[in-house]
């Protein structure tokens, strides 16, 4: 996501498909203010949370549309973000978590802990956006 075109492409895809909300993963940028978004987002009308990246390894971004999610919280963790709100529309509370898990085995455990343990504390449904790349299979939600 570091280079202008590659964001102007991703601006153009997010803009044919209309997209009200998306999560980055591996962003690899440790900082993220408005300008980046803007180069990203299909409108000016947005929201964003980001975790950065550790160096040139992580990151995520999450962006979308204040008309269609209204957010209440935010926390951000080291490769988690979690926001939570409602969805105007359906007037449905929920939260939303953005993250990019460890691909080291020992450290997914703590990772997965975290998480959990945001869910709970934030006692909201929740959904998960993540790419889950394990004994070198890649699995995306088309996949499943």
């Amino acid at each position: 996501m570091g280079s202008t075109a590659k964001r102007k492409s991703i601006q153009i895809l997010l803009r044919r498909h209309r997209c009200g909300m998306v999560i980055f993963q591996e962003t690899k940028l440790e900082f993220i203010d408005d300008k980046v978004v803007k180069q990203v987002w299909h409108s000016d009308q947005f929201v964003f949370v980001f975790a950065p990246s550790i160096g040139r390894s992580g990151g995520v971004l999450c962006i979308w549309d204040p008309m269609l999610f209204s957010c209440d919280f935010s926390v951000v963790l080291m490769n988690i973000v979690v926001f939570g709100g409602r969805w105007v529309v359906e007037d449905w509370r929920c939260g939303i978590i953005g993250l990019y898990a460890p691909c080291v085995v020992t450290e997914q455990r703590e990772f997965w802990e975290k998480v959990v343990w945001i869910i709970l504390e934030k006692n909201v449904a929740c959904c998960v956006g993540v790419i889950l790349t394990w004994l070198g299979v890649w699995t995306r939600e088309e996949d499943v």
